[in-house]
């Protein structure tokens, strides 16, 4: 399930970063009951409102930009934490970055 969670969203990061100038850094953190993993991409970022809707499975801007894909990664991982008692934040700066950490209990 943890593995699952991190690759249903990963194609997007590596989708929407900037080719050029972009990066993608990934950090790992854990505590005697819980255990996170956060991703943050330099990209295009995403509005407030790509972010209220993603258990909605919105395509956040894809055909403006060519992009492939569903929209489904984020959401799927989301529902995924929440089910076995975790939680999935996403923080983002429209045009510079998107970052998301996952969390969830060791049991």
């Amino acid at each position: 399930i943890r593995k699952g969670m991190s690759v249903s969203a990963r194609p997007g990061y590596f989708r929407y970063c900037d080719k050029e100038s972009g990066w993608i850094l990934s950090a790992f953190n854990a505590s005697q009951d819980r255990f996170g993993l956060a991703v943050t991409d330099h990209g295009r970022g995403m509005t407030s409102d790509d972010i209220k809707n993603v258990n909605a499975f919105i395509q956040f801007g894809k055909l403006e930009q060519g992009k492939a894909g569903l929209g489904l990664g984020l959401a799927i991982a989301r529902k995924t934490s929440f089910l076995h008692g975790g939680a999935l934040t996403i923080k983002s700066v429209l045009g510079e970055r998107t970052g998301v950490t996952i969390e969830l209990p060791w049991k």
